[in-house]
């Protein structure tokens, strides 16, 4: 059975008469990801019922067998709406709204006079739908599974990292005929438990754009280890971040509803999107 993380007391709960914008906007899309930077299609702001849930039809359909794992996306039929799901149940370091980059779980950050150190400050009221924290060990393991192809949750198959691979050429320690590295990111740094490094080694004008697409997604590390392959399936677990949570997932459809310990504003909204 699908399970939730969910706090069902604080979802009937009136506590704001005026929707919330909380989908973050995405960058362009990539070639080789035709789906991968789609941002949603806008919908009509609904208001919220006295006592309940404003109930939001997105446009993009959701499969029953779709694997809600957004680093992994290939453009395959179905990803719109897996990318769709991700950006509303998880949640990436940064944002990009209204064509500026704006916090997401980091509350700040400072770029290095060389353009290639990025010092992320995580924010220190952010927690996964299940109640465990964002800590730098968290980040670090999602930039290492995209990254390293020795770390234990990237699996065996670097080919599913597509998007990864569009932006950063390559991974760690894959080198060219002049045993310069491939790969355009240098990798990850702790300084503490909400402080980290991340270094490239030419500089990218769209560092902090790419870091704001759905494919960068924080996952929750622990579930993903416990989880396996089932990690983001309709009978696995999935958790997130984000703005909301998946209330029910079955041959219908989905229905999101909002995440109670979101770390940003609450939410009037029950999203729903169809099955193909």
């Amino acid at each position: 059975m699908f399970r939730k993380y969910l706090v069902t007391g604080l979802l009937l709960s009136a506590c704001v008469l005026a929707l919330a914008a909380c989908s973050p906007q995405a960058v362009e899309a990539i070639p080789t990801v035709p789906a991968g930077g789609a941002a949603p299609a806008p919908t009509q702001p609904v208001a919220a019922p006295a006592g309940g849930l404003a109930v939001v039809n997105l446009p993009s359909a959701i499969s029953p067998e779709a694997k809600l794992d957004p680093a992994i996306v290939t453009g395959s039929a179905g990803d719109d709406g897996v990318l769709e799901v991700s950006r509303y149940i998880y949640d990436t370091l940064v944002r990009v709204e209204n064509g500026q980059i704006v916090p997401g779980l980091a509350r700040d950050w400072q770029v290095s006079d060389d353009g290639l150190t990025y010092e992320f400050f995580l924010r220190a009221n952010s927690s996964f739908s299940d109640g465990s924290p964002v800590s730098t060990g968290v980040v670090m393991d999602n930039v290492n599974r995209w990254f390293d192809p020795a770390h234990p949750l990237h699996g065996p198959d670097s080919a599913l990292y597509q998007t990864w691979v569009f932006y950063f050429a390559g991974f760690r320690d894959q080198f060219d005929e002049n045993e310069a590295p491939i790969s355009t990111f240098d990798g990850i740094e702790k300084v503490d438990d909400l402080r980290f490094l991340l270094h490239i080694f030419t500089p990218m004008e769209n560092f902090l754009e790419i870091l704001a697409e759905p494919q960068f997604s924080i996952l929750n590390p622990m579930l993903l280890a416990a989880e396996g392959e089932r990690y983001g399936t309709r009978t696995g677990s999935v958790d997130g971040t984000g703005p909301y949570v998946i209330q029910s997932w079955n041959e219908t459809g989905m229905v999101l509803v909002p995440n109670p310990l979101f770390w940003g504003d609450p939410t009037q909204n029950q999203l729903v999107l169809p099955a193909p």
